[in-house]
């Protein structure tokens, strides 16, 4: 299931998300931040592994890091708490 960040929470936590950075040597570009969060989404939610990371979203190396470098720079914890009254609106809460 894709999908999981609708527009308006994603307006939300847009400024939150560092841009994307662009390489001048060419390479692969980076995956957009709304289809890596719902994979990171994805897993945080069904409890899986990352390597069963459904092929609909990035590859679970590219959203365990993406996760990886957002949490030691405090984007993933804005993100959270920026979140936070979305979920509680929804009835969704998993308090951790």
């Amino acid at each position: 299931m894709i999908g999981w960040v609708v527009a308006s929470p994603l307006v939300k936590i847009q400024p939150l998300l560092p841009r994307l950075p662009r390489s001048r040597r060419g390479g692969r570009p980076w995956i957009g931040n709304r289809a890596v969060i719902d994979g990171i989404l994805w897993v945080l939610k069904t409890g899986a592994r990352w390597c069963d990371l459904p092929s609909e979203y990035p590859s679970p190396a590219t959203c365990w890091r993406r996760l990886k470098r957002w949490d030691e720079d405090g984007t993933w914890e804005r993100i959270r708490i920026r979140a936070r009254p979305i979920v509680l609106r929804r009835g969704t809460s998993d308090e951790r």
